[in-house]
């Protein structure tokens, strides 16, 4: 086995992404040893996939860490030697294709269900549940695709009726609390006017409740470059 430096985390000094797909047998024990291969070196997985192949008896396993290019092909090469590795692929960037999954719970008002459905139809998200007060996103694509999707959805801003009754609201308050205050001074007393004709509190903005996602799963793209021949 060819000996790592200790130290701190490889993940902590600069170095660039690369994506793993290990082969392995679909034996107890084997992701362990893939996984405690990268975490006994000190490299933070940035994400990680596994599952069958199109033969039950292997399973692939594809996770992502970032570090210096040398110590990764150390890391590659030891990854060949362990038990029940069948094949080892690193998987360049202009050659690959990820794609992860993630599902989002919000708690979305009546009065924005329209236009979380539509965002969601920009980004090419589907309704997995649907709710009186909540629904539930699925979204496939790159991680950037799911991050941005994400935000787009924290950050939708108020329906044009909610942003009016906001400050309806907040002039209504703030008038009267300034009667108050000059009844109070009048009268040398705390005078507490009663709230009749107060805007109703408007409805919620949209909230992100709940997030999972997957780990990509990644695979070299079917088109081939130029000059390049088959995958061996």
């Amino acid at each position: 086995m060819i000996p790592l430096p200790d130290g701190p985390a490889v993940s902590a000094r600069p170095g660039q992404r690369q994506v793993f797909s290990v082969l392995v047998e679909n034996k107890p024990g084997a992701l362990a040893r893939v996984v405690g291969l990268f975490s006994a070196r000190g490299f933070n997985i940035e994400s990680l996939s596994v599952g069958e192949t199109e033969t039950r008896a292997r399973s692939r396993v594809t996770l992502a860490v970032r570090g210096p290019p040398a110590i990764l092909e150390q890391v590659r090469k030891q990854l060949e030697k362990l038990v029940d590795t069948v094949k080892v692929s690193v998987l360049e960037a202009e050659d690959r294709l990820e794609r992860g999954l993630a599902l989002l719970k919000l708690r979305v008002p009546a009065s924005r269900r329209g236009d979380v459905l539509r965002l969601a139809g920009v980004f090419g998200a589907r309704v997995a549940d649907l709710r009186e007060r909540s629904v539930i996103l699925e979204i496939t694509g790159t991680e950037e695709e799911i991050d941005r999707f994400a935000s787009a959805v924290q950050d939708m801003p108020p329906a044009p009726g909610e942003a009016l009754a906001g400050h309806v609201e907040a002039v209504v308050q703030g008038e009267t609390r300034r009667l108050a205050q000059a009844l109070g001074q009048v009268l040398d007393r705390e005078v507490v006017l009663p709230a009749r004709g107060r805007v109703p509190a408007r409805e919620p903005a949209v909230e992100l409740l709940e997030m999972a996602r997957t780990g990509p799963a990644a695979m070299r793209r079917a088109d081939r470059s130029p000059g390049r021949g088959p995958e061996p």
